[in-house]
């Protein structure tokens, strides 16, 4: 009886490391399977117009990534740096199109760059939002990310996988803030786009210049158009609100 006593306790033991062991490989796997985007990425072919429902300009691949601007009427601005391929000024109708030596798209008709050097074209336009791949959005990543983790350590990695890096200049006392500057087609000299906020090292809320679901906690306007969404029992947003649209205002 004691033999068998102990023969179960090891079979015990040795289960519940199993089970530790498949767990902690599973969450493993899971992360190791999470892609993170740095930029959108378009659902094609998708045309891209001169404006809403404007003259198609071109077609972009399936898969290829882009600059984001804000959404207006279901529709996205988005902007893609092409390869100079010597051309002068714009370039020609039924034109495949290059991006780091990648094989893009192909244009419609004559474009014209919003930027342009010897290297690069930078070019602007309009597709409707079902053409840019929901997974890839910065804000439904980031959604995502805040249901998981609550500390900076947990945080951190994943952020930088998406581009995050801290701004220093919104930091003050024991606040560090983590973000991502806006993309080029909204502002060549960007401010950030969304910025993740740790006090002590804790995740308490979210800075961000767009549409963000996260309305559980104190949700505060901010200039220029930004937002600050905290979490419950975070009791000072007024004061961090004011902190933050005293810098917005010295930020040209």
């Amino acid at each position: 009886m004691k033999y068998f006593k102990l023969l179960l306790l090891t079979i015990f033991f040795f289960s519940c490391d199993s089970g530790t062991s498949e767990q902690k490989s599973k969450n493993e796997n899971q992360e190791a399977e999470t892609i993170y985007y740095k930029n959108e990425i378009i659902d094609g072919p998708a045309n891209i117009r001169d404006k809403k429902n404007g003259v198609v300009e071109l077609s972009l691949n399936n898969s290829v990534a882009v600059d984001l601007g804000f959404m207006k009427d279901n529709w996205y601005e988005i902007g893609i740096w092409i390869d100079n391929k010597g051309y002068q000024g714009f370039i020609p109708a039924n034109e495949k199109i290059y991006s780091k030596g990648k094989w893009v798209g192909t244009t419609k008709s004559k474009i014209e760059p919003m930027f342009a050097d010897e290297e690069s074209f930078y070019y602007a336009g309009y597709t409707y939002k079902d053409n840019i791949k929901k997974e890839s959005l910065l804000e439904n990543q980031v959604f995502t990310l805040i249901t998981q983790n609550h500390t900076k350590a947990e945080f951190l990695p994943k952020l930088k996988k998406l581009g995050f890096e801290e701004i220093d200049v919104f930091n003050h006392d024991d606040f560090v803030f983590y973000g991502v500057y806006e993309d080029f087609v909204v502002d060549p000299s960007p401010l950030d786009r969304l910025s993740i906020i740790f006090k002590n090292n804790k995740f308490i809320g979210i800075k961000s210049s767009r549409d963000f679901n996260f309305r559980e906690g104190h949700f505060f306007k901010l200039e220029r158009g930004f937002t600050l969404n905290l979490i419950p029992d975070y009791e000072n947003g007024a004061e961090l609100k004011d902190k933050i649209n005293a810098v917005l205002g010295m930020i040209d």
